[in-house]
C-alpha cells in the first residue's frame, strides 16, 4: 500500500510541477480561450479549443458510425443467427475488442488513409492525419464493445415476450427492434 500511495504522489507532484511551469508561460485564459495551437511554431499558441473540436468531430462521426452497425451486429446475433454461428462470431468480436490501440492508429495511417481514403476520395484532398481515418477506426474499435454488450443485454431479455410478440403475428424484425430492443 505503501508503494502505490509514493508513486501516485509521485505522480500528482510530477503532473503538478509540469503544469505550474507551463502556466507561468502560457496565461490560463490563452490556454482555454484561444483556438489555434501551434507548438512547434513561433510564436508558440496554445489554444486548447481546436483540439476539442477535433476530439468532438471525431467521436460524433465515430459513434455515427459504430452506434447502428454494432446494434445491427448485436440484433443479428441476438435474434438471427444460429447457435452455431453465435458460438462463431461472439469470440471473433470480442477477440477484437482486445486490439491494442496502436494496431488500430497503424491501420489507419497504413490502410485506411493511404489503400482507402486517397484512392477514393483523391491523394491531394486527402491528408496523412485526417479525422475521417480517425473515426473510421475508432468507430472499428468501439463497435465490438457496442455489438457484444448490446447483444447480452438482448439475450437477458426473457422469452416470453419474444413468444408473445410471435403470438400477436408479429415478424422477427418487428419483434426485435419493437419489443427485444426496447426491453433489452
Amino acid at each position: 500500500a505503501t508503494i502505490s500511495l509514493v508513486t501516485t504522489a509521485a505522480i500528482i507532484y510530477s503532473l503538478v510541477d509540469e503544469t505550474s511551469s507551463f502556466f507561468r508561460e502560457i496565461p490560463i485564459t490563452d490556454f482555454l480561450f484561444k483556438t489555434e495551437w501551434q507548438a512547434l511554431q513561433n510564436p508558440k499558441k496554445f489554444g486548447i479549443w481546436e483540439l476539442v473540436a477535433g476530439t468532438v468531430n471525431v467521436v460524433f462521426w465515430s459513434m455515427a458510425i459504430a452506434l447502428p452497425l454494432g446494434l445491427a451486429a448485436a440484433v443479428f446475433l441476438s435474434e438471427y443467427a444460429s447457435s452455431r454461428a453465435r458460438r462463431t462470431l461472439k469470440p471473433m468480436l470480442e477477440v477484437l475488442a482486445g486490439v491494442p490501440t496502436v494496431v488500430y492508429a497503424f491501420f489507419a495511417l497504413t490502410v485506411v488513409t493511404q489503400d482507402f481514403l486517397r484512392p477514393l476520395l483523391g491523394a491531394e484532398r486527402v491528408p496523412v492525419f485526417n479525422s475521417l481515418s480517425a473515426s473510421i477506426v475508432l468507430a472499428v474499435m468501439i463497435l465490438p464493445t457496442i455489438a457484444s454488450v448490446s447483444e447480452d443485454a438482448m439475450a437477458n431479455v426473457p422469452r416470453e415476450l419474444r413468444e408473445g410478440s410471435y403470438g400477436l403475428g408479429a415478424t422477427k424484425l418487428e419483434t426485435a427492434f419493437k419489443v427485444v430492443f426496447p426491453a433489452a
